[in-house]
Order: structure tokens, then sequence, then C-alpha cells
């Protein structure tokens, strides 16, 4: 009887052992990309939010016991909130070629945006941390992950 064609192949180490494993990984890391651009430029609204609720409490419009609740008194935190969003863009797009590194620039983003800016980051910072999560585990959930 004569081999198929599938059974004498000899796999390389670089190449995965099937077609659907390399295109799940490719999908997770596309849609990890994908989560830390959004996530980079929802936080730079966010963080320019901050200045606007900034000036706001300026005016005197909000009383100032509610000033507390809404950005920290010193404009430099909001400043500081829409670098590290434009770090979290940085890290989505870099997330294809080095997702790694990418997942980690994608953290320290989301952790250095929430302590700028804040509850106005919180949506930023649920796509940040998904985009690093999909960065990370690019061969799909872990095996004691019951979903």
């Amino acid at each position: 009887m004569p081999r198929k064609a599938e059974e004498t192949r000899v796999y390389h180490p670089e190449e995965p052992k099937s077609a659907s494993t390399g295109v799940r990984r490719e999908r997770r890391s596309v849609a990890g990309s994908i989560l830390g651009i959004l996530g980079g430029l929802m936080g730079i609204v966010a963080a320019l939010g901050g200045f606007v609720t900034y000036m706001v409490g300026e005016t005197g419009a909000i009383p100032e016991k509610y000033m507390g609740l809404l950005v920290p008194k010193h404009i430099a935190f909001p400043a500081v909130g829409v670098l590290f969003a434009l770090l979290g863009v940085v890290a989505g797009a870099a997330s294809l070629d080095n997702p790694k590194t990418a997942a980690k620039l994608m953290i320290v983003s989301a952790v250095g945006g929430v302590a700028t800016s804040l509850i106005l980051y919180a949506p930023a910072t649920i796509l940040l941390i998904c985009g690093a999560y999909f960065c990370l585990t690019p061969e799909g959930p872990p095996r004691w992950l019951p979903i």
C-alpha cells in the first residue's frame, strides 16, 4: 500500500504542526493588537477628559468636595495619563512583532493610566488588559480554565 503524503512529511521545528494552530495564534495576536490600539485611543480620550474636568473644576462649577472624585488637582497627572495612553497605542501596534513585550507594556499603560486619570481610564484599562491577555496566551486559554 502506498503511504499518504501526510504521513511521510517531516515537520520543521519553526513550522506549526497544523494549519489551524497557526491560524489561531495569528487571530489571537491580531485581536490583542486591535484591543491594545483601541484601549490606547480610549485612554487618550480619558486623559483629555481629565484636562476638561480639571478646567471645569477650576471654574467653580463643581463643588470642592466632589473634585477629588473627578481628577487629581495637579494638571500634570492628566498629561502623564496621555503618555501612558500613547504607550498603549504603541504596544498595540507592536504586538504583532513582539507579543510578550507588548503585553507587558499594555499592562504598564493600564496601571499607569488608572493611577493618573482615575475612573475615567477604566474602559481603556479593561481593553488593554484583555489585549495583554490575548498577546500572552497565543495558543488559547490555559488547560485549567474551564471555558
